[in-house]
């Protein structure tokens, strides 16, 4: 009995201690999306995103996918906002009255090949310079439809192409908004790997894809610019032009500004939209397109306004002068000036026009 009386005893001295040390066992109550207060706070919050996104995609130009073409290589669509801010040769005839604009009845012509409403000194124009080529293609098989005419298109064409825009830039872009490239653009594809047997081409192409887009012109200042004379003095053979003002054009590659190449795709059209997206970002301008790609077309229509390879042939025929027609039977197979351009390009450039 004493035993039993004193454990009673300890337990009671222990009782209070063991009960301070007891741990809480109830749950924290947390605010739940389902009571009124935090409900109406996240709609309003959903609400006012999606209002903020709307109307930015709004000012910017983009609503989602391209709609189809209603009419032939006019299927980009614009905002009243983004036609009312840049203005010019943007396709945004459905939002604006036919007698508001004056440009209204060209803009929405049925034919990529009609003629520019603009001044050309006001003009910009970006080639893309893949489609054009297989354009002539198309002609040279409809003049031998009777032979198998086969052709490296990275070899020997694109100088044909490179020496019949050089006539658009004696006209073209004298008075134009700031840009950082030339007012005549060329864009050429990369050689398909799955198509080509030469290591060397598709390394010489790689290289001009790191190098960005290179400003080149008809006159080689390291070659021909200069001679000797008897009198120790040198005899410039040209007139000397700043290079600012010298007559050039931009030459761009694929894969300059979006890497395609782990898909395995060569075609440029994402460095034309990239580069178009961002001269017409900040200034309205009067750009033209030249593609014959019509998935190219419906998406930059977006961008500028968009013309076919006619439309760039009648163009060269018109400023080119007697010269025209012989640049025009160049881009039909000849070779007129080739050797002269290859000369004067730059060396890379060169390397990689004449890698086979």
């Amino acid at each position: 009995g004493q035993y039993i009386s004193r454990s009673n005893s300890c337990w009671c001295r222990l009782a209070p201690i063991l009960q301070a040390m007891r741990v809480a066992r109830s749950r924290p109550e947390w605010q739940t999306r389902c009571q009124p207060a935090v409900y109406w706070r996240t709609a309003a919050a959903a609400l006012l995103s999606v209002a903020g996104l709307a109307f930015a995609t709004s000012v910017r130009g983009f609503s989602g996918l391209v709609p189809s073409a209603a009419l032939r290589f006019s299927g980009g669509r614009r905002t009243v906002c983004r036609s009312t801010v840049l203005g010019g040769g943007l396709r945004w005839e459905d939002k604006v009255p036919k007698g508001q604009d004056p440009l209204f009845s060209f803009k929405t012509y049925d034919e990529p090949d009609a003629p520019v409403p603009w001044d050309r000194s006001q003009t910009e124009v970006m080639v893309d310079a893949m489609s054009v080529i297989k354009w002539y293609w198309e002609k040279i098989q409809e003049d031998n439809e009777d032979l198998t005419v086969l052709n490296d298109i990275s070899v020997g064409w694109p100088q044909r192409v490179f020496q019949a825009a050089m006539v658009l830039t004696e006209h073209y872009g004298k008075d134009r908004p700031p840009s950082p490239w030339r007012p005549v653009i060329v864009v050429f594809d990369q050689p398909d790997k799955e198509m080509t047997w030469s290591g060397l081409k598709i390394k010489k192409w790689s290289r001009l894809q790191r190098s960005g887009p290179l400003d080149c012109g008809l006159i080689d200042r390291g070659r021909y610019d200069t001679k000797w004379e008897s009198n120790g003095k040198f005899k410039h053979l040209y007139p000397q032009i700043p290079r600012e003002e010298e007559p050039m054009v931009t030459l761009a590659w694929a894969q300059t500004y979006v890497d395609q190449s782990a898909a395995g795709f060569t075609r440029c059209d994402r460095e034309i939209l990239y580069m178009l997206e961002v001269i017409t970002r900040q200034f309205a301008r009067r750009q033209v397109l030249v593609t014959e790609d019509r998935n190219l077309a419906e998406e930059a229509s977006r961008y500028c306004t968009v013309r076919g390879a006619e439309w760039f042939e009648r163009e060269v025929l018109a400023l080119a002068g007697e010269r025209g027609p012989d640049i025009i039977e160049a881009l039909m197979g000849g070779s007129y000036g080739i050797e002269k351009v290859t000369k004067v390009l730059p060396r890379t450039v060169r390397a990689a026009f004449l890698a086979q």
